[in-house]
């Protein structure tokens, strides 16, 4: 299956993925890719009004 975008990582999103909970982290990077994937906007959606596309994981509740 292709890709419908490739995702780039700035420094600072590297260095917040490192320093989240590993569950938390592993669910990020699982969606992230998923969101590459299919559209899912429970996981990936553009904020409106700006070129900003937002990210989200639940991990145990939160």
């Amino acid at each position: 299956m292709s890709n419908n975008f490739e995702v780039k990582y700035l420094d600072q999103a590297t260095e917040f993925i490192r320093s989240i909970d590993r569950q938390a982290a592993k669910k990020l990077l699982f969606n992230i890719s998923k969101a590459q994937q299919v559209k899912d906007n429970t996981v990936f959606k553009k904020i409106k009004g700006t070129e900003i596309w937002d990210f989200r994981a639940i991990v145990e509740g939160r």
